[in-house]
């Protein structure tokens, strides 16, 4: 099982954080053996709404490789919802592909 957290500028770290921690614990706690993750963004940086920064994301030209991609939530995806660019990298995953948001935005 492949999962990728979709990561930007503005997102809410509780909403990357919530997610992120129990699904990572499935393979450290011995539950799904064979689940990988990946942090994934457009840039290798990015920096939350409360001034976190993740560093050294993956910036994978396609999310099709991931059976999971969970997207956080955050002011932040006003800017993306008009980013050509990342609304055709969101776009491009798979049907087969479970895409998951967490909250939304104000």
């Amino acid at each position: 099982m492949k999962v990728a957290f979709v990561v930007y500028d503005g997102m809410t770290l509780l909403d990357f954080a919530g997610a992120f921690d129990p699904v990572t614990r499935l393979h450290s706690m011995g539950f799904v053996p064979d689940l990988t993750y990946a942090i994934c963004a457009r840039t290798e940086t990015v920096r939350s709404s409360e001034g976190a920064v993740l560093a050294h994301c993956s910036t994978p030209e396609s999310l099709g490789e991931f059976d999971y991609v969970i997207v956080p939530g955050g002011d932040g995806v006003q800017d993306l919802m008009k980013d050509p660019a990342f609304l055709r990298w969101i776009a491009a995953v798979p049907e087969t592909t479970t895409l998951v948001g967490i909250c939304g935005a104000r």
